[in-house]
């Protein structure tokens, strides 16, 4: 029987898994924010900003005051999963687990790039307080 990676090499070829492999290394490493509009189509749908703009990054097309507030919203997300996550069981640990190592990348990839905001140049993703 055959598995899904043979299947893929039969039907999309080397160069497509080649692609694909290589987007999934770019994602573990910079998150959404590092990839292009075909990196982000192996996984899904990507953006409708990146459309226009196939060969920009999601970062290089949102503008400073965006991706502040996107981390803004993201660190508020976490501090409402920390708050909940003992009511909720093992399962939302996990959900909270893979939000703060999104984040993490996405700082990571932001910095990267100078383009980490200087209100979480020092900002501890680890030490986020639960929402009170």
């Amino acid at each position: 029987m055959e598995n899904p990676e043979e299947r893929l090499l039969r039907t999309k070829g080397k160069e497509y898994i080649e692609k694909r492999n290589a987007a999934a290394a770019k994602f573990a490493e910079g998150g959404a924010l590092a990839a292009t509009f075909e990196e982000h189509s192996f996984f899904g749908t990507p953006p409708d900003i990146q459309r226009g703009n196939p060969g920009k990054t999601l970062a290089e097309l949102m503008n400073d005051d965006e991706i502040l507030d996107l981390l803004r919203r993201s660190a508020e997300a976490l501090a409402y999963m920390k708050k909940e996550a003992p009511q909720r069981g093992p399962q939302w640990e996990g959900v909270l687990e893979r939000g703060i190592e999104q984040m993490k990348r996405d700082m990571r990839y932001l910095d990267k790039i100078g383009r980490l905001p200087e209100e979480f140049k020092i900002f501890d993703v680890d030490a986020i307080e639960p929402e009170k």
